[in-house]
């Protein structure tokens, strides 16, 4: 069940207020009207929430800590992955940034920091974004001004409980500039 952590914090800047808060669970949605007559600008983020790419490391072996070339198969590289993003293992280990994507089932890395398991997922951190996809992970946050909510919608399919029932488990923070 989605949530929001009610532990809003204010800053005042001249005559506007900051607020901020978490959410846990994808969130929700925030009541705004017992802090700000009206918002400026809002956002949010995810936080240390890892994303399995679906791409998994097929070299025969493993890669080996200072590795730059890496081997996939599963997904492909080319739609899953891009120049830039940092990689990381199923259990939250920085291996990299991606440097060059050869074709569906080579890149390079950086020298790998962290070593990887032959079948591992490589996972990104935070929203997910690949070069091609019909899903995505993503922090949207959204004005709904006439009931005076600030709404968080952080989701991936990747991201999910173990009861199957495809409710995030994303968690991450929030923000809110207005009038008092």
């Amino acid at each position: 069940m989605a949530s929001i952590t009610e532990d809003t914090r204010t800053h005042t800047l001249g005559d506007l207020l900051m607020i901020s808060g978490t959410f846990t669970d994808g969130g929700t949605s925030i009541d705004y009207s017992p802090f700000l007559s009206e918002v400026m600008a809002c956002g949010a983020h995810i936080e240390n929430t890892l994303q399995n790419t679906t791409v998994k490391i097929n070299m025969g072996g493993n890669l080996a800590v200072g590795g730059q070339n890496v081997v996939v198969d599963t997904t492909s590289a080319l739609l899953a992955l891009s120049v830039g993003q940092q990689i990381y293992t199923p259990l939250g280990g920085l291996v990299g940034t991606i440097v060059i994507i050869e074709d569906a089932n080579n890149f390079q890395i950086t020298a790998a920091t962290t070593g990887m398991s032959n079948n591992d997922d490589i996972h990104v951190m935070g929203s997910y974004h690949p070069s091609v996809t019909l899903v995505s992970a993503d922090c949207n946050a959204s004005l709904d001004t006439t009931n005076q909510l600030i709404l968080i919608e952080a989701t991936h399919m990747s991201v999910t409980n173990t009861a199957g029932d495809g409710a995030s488990l994303i968690d991450g923070r929030w923000w809110a500039l207005g009038k008092r």
